[in-house]
């Protein structure tokens, strides 16, 4: 995560226009962390069937694919109660604003409260939850922990389950948002997990372009995957695939010359 310079000088300039990330201040509650820090935007690759598209698409959809529902299915529960604090108001007590609240996902009501403390530079973030997932009860726990600077734009959270009765960090993540057009978020899973440790995923928003990125910790194989998320076009480059060559499909999802 960047780290901003002279952070004194950057609070002033800033005074009259927003609270400044140093201020350790309950006049103002921060922005709240973004719920689409914990959400990959992969639509294109579930609305064509991939019998219906050539090759080159159908290898990207599948690298897209297996990876994301892999880590999506961490983020489902953080996505959902971050984005339900919206409608919560703050209230600031013993140090910490609070936003509390109840969101539902499918038939789960999840009751939550999501805890942000002044430090400096920024704020730190932790979401508590209560609910049955399964047969698996989380009552009172803690789901993430995370730190957001400059004002809420850039950030980081680690993410926590129970995995055999343990409490587990399964998914981390460092977060860029300038605006709804140019973002990213970098996922890795942590070195001493039981599955695929070392691995990260990097997802990038520029414009109409999206980029996906899955790193294989174990081989050191990258595959890189782009599309325009308007025309439909885009591109696979891994090395297991067209060997190791950027393959390319049109916005009719057909094989194409890549430019």
């Amino acid at each position: 995560m960047r780290r901003r310079i002279a952070p004194v000088l950057v609070c002033t300039a800033l005074l009259f226009a927003s609270a400044c990330d140093n201020a350790s201040t309950e006049d103002e509650a921060p922005s709240l962390l973004p719920a689409e820090a914990f959400e990959l935007n992969t639509d294109i690759f579930d609305s064509t069937p991939k019998a219906a598209a050539g090759e080159n698409f159908t290898a990207g959809a599948w690298r897209v694919g297996l990876i994301s529902v892999a880590v999506k299915v961490h983020m489902i529960i953080p996505f959902v109660v971050t984005a339900a604090a919206v409608d919560a108001d703050p209230v600031f007590q013993n140090g910490e604003w609070v936003w509390s609240n109840t969101a539902n996902h499918g038939i789960q009501s999840i009751n939550f409260s999501l805890f942000a403390e002044p430090v400096s530079p920024g704020h730190d973030w932790r979401m508590v939850v209560t609910y049955n997932d399964g047969g698996t009860v989380y009552q009172q726990w803690e789901l993430y922990t995370g730190h957001t600077e400059n004002l809420g734009t850039e950030g980081d959270w680690d993410l926590y389950y129970d995995v055999n009765g343990t409490r587990t960090n399964v998914l981390n993540a460092t977060w860029d948002f300038n605006s709804e057009t140019d973002r990213q978020v970098v996922l890795s899973v942590p070195v001493d997990a039981p599955t695929n440790p070392g691995d990260s995923v990097t997802y990038m928003i520029d414009g109409d372009m999206r980029f996906f990125e899955y790193t294989n910790a174990e081989s050191g194989h990258v595959h890189q995957v782009e599309w325009n998320s308007e025309t439909g076009e885009g591109s696979v480059l891994a090395p297991d695939f067209n060997n190791g060559e950027k393959a390319c499909w049109d916005s009719l999802q057909d094989d194409t010359v890549c430019s």
